[in-house]
């Protein structure tokens, strides 16, 4: 398994999974989800590893061997929302860029305070980049802080096993005549240090320079 915990700057202590694939951030997704969610209790299964919930993506008629995609939103809801993970409610919904911040701290719910956090809803958001599009990645946010009169969101990203802290804007205009949100560059030096695991050798990603934007899509959980 490759769990790594990093402090943010806010003084919580957050669990980051690094994706061991090219192709498995929306998996890692996934794994850090149980474990937020159900913490570590008695009776409760909160570790996953990759193998498992791959195995469990074959039963379902997934594919998780072609290294030029990763899962769609509806699978890796299905993945959620599975028996054996034991937090149903998921759903994903494709919401406007713009609304993508409101969202998130809607979802998530917002802490007006610094320091732990000991009950969290993630959520998991999709970002591309401008040259390519096409190309997806998923990360976990699971905390949405509201200090110093800005919101913040705290962002686990597998590809790197780091945590980012980004303020959570309205979106405002880009070059090219498209609009953006919050610049996301996972390969930016992540806020927090190092207690557990050894970072991958190689993120799976390396998007230095690359502007990223969140693409509107949001898998959250419902819990009315």
């Amino acid at each position: 398994m490759a769990w790594f915990t990093r402090v943010s700057r806010f003084g919580d202590v957050h669990a980051v999974f690094g994706q061991e694939h090219y192709y498995t951030c929306g998996v890692a997704c996934v794994i850090m989800a149980a474990f937020k969610v159900h913490g570590i209790r008695p009776n409760t299964r909160a570790f996953f590893s990759e193998e498992q919930i791959l195995a469990k993506a074959r039963a379902l008629g997934m594919r998780d061997d072609d290294a030029t995609r990763g899962f769609k939103a509806n699978e890796i809801v299905q993945l959620l929302n599975d028996d054996d993970l034991r937090m149903p409610g998921w759903r994903y919904t494709i919401f406007d860029a713009d609304l993508i911040p409101r969202k998130i701290a809607e979802k998530v719910g917002v802490t007006h305070r610094i320091g732990p956090i000991l009950s969290v809803n993630p959520v998991i958001v999709d970002i591309r980049w401008f040259s390519d599009r096409k190309q997806g990645h998923a990360l976990l946010v699971d905390s949405v802080r509201s200090v110093f009169g800005k919101t913040y969101a705290t962002v686990c990203d597998p590809s790197d096993a780091h945590v980012h802290v980004i303020e959570l804007e309205e979106a405002i205009p880009a070059g090219g005549g498209e609009d953006y949100l919050t610049r996301y560059t996972g390969g930016k030096p992540a806020i927090g240090v190092n207690l557990w695991g050894k970072r991958p050798l190689r993120p799976a990603f390396e998007p230095q320079g690359r502007p990223a934007t969140f693409s509107g899509t949001l898998i959250w959980r419902d819990l009315d």
